[in-house]
C-alpha cells in the first residue's frame, strides 16, 4: 500500500467529519434579540470548539449541531466571537472543514476567532501563525492577521483579540510589543465611552475559581494565561467599560462565570464542543448571545445544542 499524501489525508479526515449525524435542535426558542429596535451591537460567543478529525468526534458533532441552531437565528448577528481552541489537533483538515462550516452561516455578518493552546502547542509558532491567518482569511475575506493578535471595529465597538507570541503547551505568552499594542487599542476603543471587548483563550490567574477549576489546586498558574497575568490585569484595569472574555476551563454556567476584577468585567465562556463539567448547567454546545445597547451590555447564556436560552444566568452590566 502506498503512502497517502497530505491532500488525500485531509480529504479523508474532512469526509469523516462530514459523515457525523447532525440533528437540528428544537426551534421553539430561536435566537432573537431583547430589543431589536434599540440594539447597537450583537454577537454570539463561543469557545473551545475542539473540532477533531482523528478522535473525540462527538466534539465536532456538538459544534455542527450548535451551528444548526445559529443558522436558524431569527435575526442576523453582527459577529461570532470565538475564544480559542478552534481545533483539537491543529490539523489542516480540521481548520479547513471548520472554516467551510463557519462560512456557511448566513445569520452572522463577521467571524472573529482567537487562537487557543490546542491551536499552537507542539508546533513552531511561525507555522501556527500562518495557519491561523489562513483560517481567519477563509472565514473573513478582509481579515488576514500577521500575528495571533489583531483588532476589528464592528458597529463602532472595538473587538480586541489576544494571542500567544510563543509556542506553549497550556499557557499563552504575551510579549512587550503585544502589551503596548493592547494599551493603544484600549485607549482608542474606550475614548468615546463605549465598551470594549477583549477576547483571549485563558483567563487570568486566580479568577473564575482558578486554580481549583483546573483541578490543580497546588499549582497557582495552571489554567491561567500564564506569567503575564498580573501585567495584563493591570493594563485592563486602566480603562472603563472593558469586558475580558475567555474560555479554556470547560466549566459551563455557574457562580464563577462572571467576575468583577478591579475596574473591569471578566466573563468565562463555557465550551461549545467539549462537554462542560462541575457546574450547575453543564453539557456541550454552550455559549452566549451578547447584546449591547446605549446604556448597558447584556450577556444571555444559550444552550445551542438544545436550542434554548438559559435566562437564570443572564448578566446585565451598566455602561459607565
Amino acid at each position: 500500500m502506498g503512502i497517502l499524501n497530505s491532500d488525500k489525508i485531509n480529504e479523508r479526515f474532512k469526509k469523516k467529519m462530514a459523515s457525523l449525524t447532525v440533528i437540528a435542535p428544537p426551534k421553539d426558542d430561536p435566537i432573537s434579540l431583547t430589543d431589536p429596535d434599540n440594539i447597537r451591537f450583537s454577537a454570539a460567543i463561543w469557545s473551545d470548539l475542539h473540532f477533531s478529525a482523528i478522535y473525540e468526534h462527538n466534539r465536532t458533532q456538538s459544534c455542527r449541531i450548535s451551528l444548526e441552531d445559529l443558522s436558524a437565528s431569527q435575526v442576523q448577528l453582527d459577529a461570532l466571537l470565538i475564544a480559542g481552541d478552534l481545533c483539537e489537533n491543529g490539523k489542516m483538515a480540521e481548520k479547513e472543514y471548520l472554516a467551510e462550516q463557519l462560512q456557511s452561516i448566513k445569520t452572522v455578518k463577521t467571524v472573529l476567532p482567537a487562537s487557543g493552546n490546542h491551536d499552537v502547542r507542539l508546533r513552531h509558532i511561525e507555522n501556527s501563525i500562518k495557519k491561523f491567518s489562513a483560517f481567519c482569511n477563509k472565514v473573513n475575506s478582509d481579515l488576514l492577521p500577521d500575528k495571533m493578535y489583531y483588532s476589528r471595529e464592528v458597529n463602532g465597538y472595538k473587538i480586541i483579540i489576544l494571542g500567544t507570541t510563543r509556542s506553549a503547551f497550556e499557557e499563552s505568552h504575551l510579549d512587550d510589543e503585544e502589551m503596548e499594542w493592547l494599551k493603544n487599542e484600549l485607549r482608542s476603543g474606550t475614548a468615546n465611552g463605549k465598551p470594549v471587548f477583549v477576547i483571549a483563550h485563558q483567563p487570568l490567574q486566580f479568577t473564575h475559581n482558578l486554580p481549583n477549576s483546573w483541578d490543580t489546586p497546588g499549582n497557582k498558574r495552571k489554567g491561567s494565561i500564564g506569567k503575564q497575568s498580573e501585567h495584563l490585569k493591570n493594563i485592563l484595569n486602566g480603562y472603563k467599560n472593558v469586558f475580558f472574555i475567555t474560555g479554556h476551563l470547560h466549566r459551563g454556567f455557574n457562580i464563577n462565570t462572571y467576575e468583577e476584577i478591579m475596574n473591569f468585567h471578566s466573563v468565562n465562556a463555557p465550551s461549545t464542543g467539549v462537554w462542560n463539567k462541575d457546574s450547575v448547567y453543564s453539557g456541550a454546545g454552550l455559549g452566549f448571545i451578547l447584546e449591547v445597547y446605549d446604556s448597558f451590555v447584556l450577556f444571555r447564556p444559550r444552550d445551542f445544542m438544545s436550542g434554548k436560552f438559559i435566562p437564570e444566568y443572564n448578566k446585565k452590566y451598566s455602561i459607565l
